[in-house]
C-alpha cells in the first residue's frame, strides 16, 4: 500500500550532490513510497519538490524536481507515513506534472519565496489527495512542516513553532551567542544547531532557552565563578555575558579571555592568576548541563597556553551557527614539557532560540488551576496552569473559556486569554514602560501614516506631526487627542498584539538604545532622534520614531494567527471535545480558517 512522507531540511543545509544541493532558506518536499517496491532504486520512493528555475532567486518561474530523495537522504526531518490509495498517489503525481508544465497557481504562475514556494507546494499537493491540516496552505517556513503531520495528537499540546519562526522573520536578524570554544581533536570545530533541542541560560537571567551548541568532541572554555562545581549559565563561559572586572560584560569571547592575562604577556598560562581554575567543558551527553566528569583542567588536556591574539574571521555553518574570530592555543607533549602543537580556538557564535525555554523552578498549582485546561507555554510565559496560579485574572478567563458552550464563544475569548497569559511574563506591556528617556512616536503601520490622522493644524494649516520631545503638552500616542480615534485604536491594537508575541517568544521586538536582550531584535523600524525639537535637554528626553513596514506587519499577523490557532486547537481537546477521540482526530487535521 503506498504512503506519503513529508520531509524537510533546515536553512543552510548542504545536500549530497551537485545541482540543488544547498538549501539557503530550508526546503520541504513530499515523497511517495510503497513497501512492495522496496527492492527498486531509491527503495521505491519518488520525491517531488518545487524550486525556482535559477537556484537562490526568490521570484522567478518555478519547476518540480525529483532530486530531493537522493540529494538530502540522511538530512533533515520527516513526518510519520500517511497511507493513501493508489488513486491518491496518482493524483499527487499528476499534480506535480501539472505544476511543472503550467506553473504554480493559475493566477500568477511562478516561484515566490514569500509564500508560493516549496512549502506551499507541499500543502497544495497534499490537498489534492485529500490530506488537510490546521495550518495555512501558503506557509513560508518549510523546515517545520513534517512535525505538523502526526496522525495522533503528537505535539498538539505544545505551542506551534511556526509562531516563533514568523516572529523571527519579522525581526530579520539572526541572533547568536559567542562563547570561546576549543577544537580538542584537531578535526575542526564541530557544532550542532538549535534543532537539537539543547537549552542553556546564556545571559544568566534564570531562564534557559534553545541554543546552538558545541559538539561533544570539542569544548567551551569555562570558569566556575561561584565555585559550586558546575557551570550555571553564560556568565561562566567566555563570551558576551562574561562579567568584566572593571564592570559591564565582555564584547566577545576573546575580550573575556584578555582579562585573564594578568601578567600582560599576550597569553594565558600557568603564570597567570586563574590558570588553575580554568576548565574546558566537554558536554559529552549533549544535554546543556555540566556534570563533574565533563569539566577538564587545561593541564589534563595537554594545553600549555591560550593566546590572546585574535584573527578576524566569519564562517556560517550549515546548522546556523557561525565561527567568528579565530585564535590558537599551545599544547605541551607531556614527555619533555616543551611547547609543541598549536591547536585552534575560536569565538563561536551559537544560534539563539528564545521561543523554547525552561524555567529553573515550578509554580505550585492552586486548587482552582488544577481543574483547568493546561498546555505548554513558550518564551517567558509558563505553562498555562502555572501561569493561572500566578494570575487571578488569567484563572478567571480560563475558567470562562473552559465553560464556553460553543467554538464561537471560545474564539471570542481567545484574544483576551492570550493577553492575560502574556501579562504573566516579566516583559513590559508597552514600549513607553521600558524607558523614561524617550518619547515614543508611532509614525506608520504599513501604509497607514501618522500624518494622515493628526486632527490639529498650525497657523499655516499644516497638520502637526507631533514628534518633538520638548512640547510638554504632548502625551502618550495612544491617548493623544491630536490623533484621531482610528489611529489611536491602531496603536492600542498593535501594542497588545506585539506584547503577546514578545511574551511568547521571550524577547522584545525592538531593542531600545542602551538596552540589550537575548535573541533577535528588529533590524528596521526604529529611529532615535536626540537633537533640535526632538530632544528635551531639561528632562533628558529624546524621541524614538517607530514605523512598522507592511512586510513586518504581515509576518507579525501570521505569527499571531499561528499562536492563536495553536492554543485554540490544544484547548478544545480539553473542553468542548474532552473525551471525544473522533473529535480530537478531526481537530488535528482541521485546516485553519
Amino acid at each position: 500500500m503506498p504512503y506519503v512522507t513529508i520531509r524537510s531540511v533546515s536553512p543552510n543545509t548542504t545536500g549530497n550532490r551537485g545541482a540543488y544541493s544547498y538549501s539557503r532558506i530550508g526546503h520541504a518536499w513530499v515523497e511517495i513510497s510503497d513497501s512492495q517496491f522496496s527492492q527498486m532504486p531509491n527503495g521505491g520512493t519518488e520525491s517531488f519538490g518545487f524550486y525556482p528555475e535559477q537556484e537562490g532567486q526568490p521570484y522567478m518561474p518555478g519547476e518540480v524536481k525529483s532530486v530531493d530523495y537522493d540529494n538530502f537522504v540522511g538530512h533533515g526531518n520527516s513526518s510519520p507515513p500517511i497511507y493513501i490509495t493508489e488513486e491518491q498517489a496518482q493524483a499527487l503525481r499528476d499534480f506535480a506534472d501539472q505544476v511543472d508544465a503550467n506553473g504554480f497557481y493559475s493566477v500568477v504562475p511562478g516561484y515566490f519565496g514569500s509564500g508560493q514556494n516549496c512549502a506551499a507546494f507541499v500543502f497544495s499537493a497534499l490537498s489534492e489527495v485529500g490530506i488537510t491540516t490546521r495550518l495555512p496552505a501558503r506557509t513560508i517556513f518549510p523546515w517545520w512542516i513534517p512535525g505538523q503531520f502526526d496522525p495522533a495528537l503528537g505535539n498538539l499540546f505544545e505551542l506551534e513553532i511556526g509562531s516563533g519562526a514568523r516572529f523571527d522573520l519579522a525581526q530579520l536578524v539572526l541572533p547568536r551567542r559567542d562563547p570561546l570554544t576549543l577544537d580538542l581533536d584537531g578535526d575542526g570545530l564541530e557544532t550542532v544547531g538549535v534543532a537539537a533541542g539543547i537549552l542553556f541560560d546564556h545571559d544568566g537571567d534564570g531562564v534557559a532557552s534553545g541554543t546552538g551548541w558545541v559538539g561533544s568532541d570539542d569544548g567551551f572554555l569555562v570558569l566556575d565563578r561561584n565555585s559550586n562545581g558546575q557551570i550555571d549559565n553564560g556568565t561562566e563561559l567566555f563570551g558576551d555575558s562574561t562579567p568584566l572586572s572593571g564592570g559591564g560584560t565582555a564584547a566577545d569571547g576573546f575580550a573575556a579571555l584578555a582579562q585573564e592575562d594578568t601578567n600582560a604577556d599576550g597569553r594565558v598560562d600557568s603564570l597567570d592568576a586563574n590558570w588553575n581554575a580554568l576548565r574546558v567543558w566537554r558536554d559529552l551527553n549533549q544535554d546543556g548541563v555540566s556534570q563533574s566528569g565533563e569539566l577538564f583542567t587545561l593541564d589534563s588536556l595537554g594545553i600549555a597556553a591560550l593566546d590572546v591574539a585574535v584573527t578576524e574571521h566569519t564562517q556560517t555553518l550549515p546548522n546556523g551557527n557561525q565561527v567568528a574570530d579565530l585564535g590558537s592555543y599551545v599544547r605541551s607533549d607531556g614527555s619533555t614539557g616543551t611547547l609543541a602543537q598549536t591547536g585552534q580556538m575560536a569565538d563561536v557564535n551559537l544560534a539563539d532560540d528564545t521561543f523554547h525555554r525552561q524555567f529553573p523552578d515550578t509554580v505550585p498549582l492552586t486548587p482552582e488551576a488544577q481543574s483547568l485546561p493546561d498546555m505548554q507555554g513558550s518564551g517567558l510565559v509558563r505553562d498555562l496552569r502555572e501561569a493561572a496560579s500566578q494570575s487571578g485574572a488569567l484563572a478567571n478567563l480560563l475558567a470562562q473559556y473552559a465553560a464556553a458552550p460553543t467554538r464561537a464563544a471560545q474564539r471570542a475569548l481567545l484574544d483576551q486569554l492570550l493577553d492575560a497569559w502574556a501579562d504573566t511574563s516579566s516583559l513590559a506591556e508597552r514600549l513607553e514602560e521600558r524607558s523614561s528617556h524617550y518619547r515614543f512616536r508611532f509614525m506608520a503601520f504599513g501604509d497607514v501614516r501618522r500624518s494622515q490622522h493628526v486632527t490639529a493644524v498650525d497657523d499655516l494649516g499644516t497638520p502637526y506631526v507631533d514628534t518633538d520631545a520638548t512640547d510638554v503638552t504632548l502625551g502618550a500616542d495612544a491617548t493623544l487627542n491630536r490623533l484621531d480615534a482610528t489611529y489611536r485604536g491602531l496603536i492600542e491594537e498593535w501594542s497588545q498584539r506585539i506584547h503577546i508575541l514578545e511574551a511568547f517568544n521571550g524577547r522584545y521586538f525592538f531593542n531600545l538604545p542602551g538596552q540589550t536582550q537575548t535573541g533577535l531584535s528588529a533590524a528596521e523600524g526604529l529611529i532615535e532622534l536626540n537633537d533640535g525639537p526632538h530632544y528635551d535637554a531639561a528632562g533628558g528626553v529624546g524621541t524614538l520614531m517607530i514605523g512598522y513596514s507592511q512586510g513586518q506587519l504581515d509576518l507579525l499577523n501570521q505569527s499571531y494567527e499561528a499562536l492563536r490557532e495553536s492554543v485554540y486547537a490544544a484547548l478544545i481537546l480539553q473542553t468542548l471535545h474532552k473525551g471525544n477521540g473522533q473529535a480530537a482526530n478531526e481537530i488535528v487535521w482541521e485546516r485553519a480558517a
